[in-house]
């Protein structure tokens, strides 16, 4: 049961909890609906690695709800090692394509919230500018739960802080937050080749940055109705039934 024009998933007329015993509720009937498709699609044993969008609301409520501030703080300190700050010196085809995929990207985060960020070639550590990293905290101060979780994750995915906030503001899709992130290592593969591990690895990254971008849209969508309804697929004998109901 939702409140306050907010959604949930009940589960055979009872409410669905998180694995913190907190009631899942989202902010609108779309992630609810898509949430309830995933239970439909369950057999009579519940898999939670077929249940990504579950699982990233889990995720919002129980950790992110509730730590919040060091949430923000792990974000801040990726964004003040970016890995798009760290440049090669060469060989020149590296320097060039880490320019042309890395630097679009920084040049958004300065047009879009007036954020700058230094960049070096080399490992040595740079310092970033308090002012940088503020007017971030400002951002993220401001970004409600959901949204921060999903943020949270593209970046440990991602490795990168402005890779994975341009990849859920919108301003990229999963394969060029993919292509930027695996930059340096698809150079490399395109010298020496990638194995059957990598190329594994690569689509299992590839799959969760496309549910991140799903679960980012479904969260953006406006919802126009305000009504009690309730949805009930028809499963098989022994499965629990999703029911989306709302309380405006």
């Amino acid at each position: 049961m939702a409140h306050g024009g907010e959604f949930s998933v009940n589960l055979d007329n009872q409410k669905l909890f998180t694995p913190a015993g907190m009631p899942l509720v989202v902010p609108n009937r779309y992630l609810a609906e898509a949430i309830a498709a995933e239970w439909q699609m369950q057999g009579s044993r519940i898999c939670p690695a077929t249940m990504p969008l579950t699982q990233l609301t889990n995720t919002a409520i129980d950790r992110m709800s509730t730590l919040r501030q060091e949430g923000v703080g792990t974000l801040l300190a990726l964004a003040a090692t970016d890995l798009v700050c760290y440049r090669a010196s060469a060989p020149p085809t590296l320097v060039k394509l880490q320019q042309t995929k890395w630097q679009p990207l920084l040049d958004g985060m300065v047009q879009r919230y007036g954020v700058q960020l230094r960049i070096t070639a080399g490992v040595m550590p740079i310092k970033q500018s308090k002012q940088a990293l503020s007017t971030l905290h400002a951002v993220l101060s401001d970004m409600d739960t959901f949204h921060l979780a999903v943020l949270y994750r593209a970046a440990t995915l991602c490795k990168s802080f402005v890779i994975a906030f341009s990849l859920i503001d919108g301003t990229i899709g999963a394969d060029v937050a993919f292509s930027a992130t695996q930059l340096d290592q698809l150079f490399q593969g395109a010298q020496w080749g990638i194995d059957a591990v990598t190329t594994e690895r690569h689509s299992i990254l590839y799959n969760e940055l496309q549910t991140l971008v799903h679960f980012t849209l479904l969260l953006a969508q406006e919802e126009t109705k305000k009504s009690s309804r309730s949805l009930r697929p028809i499963l098989g004998a022994g499965v629990m039934f999703p029911c989306i109901s709302c309380i405006a």
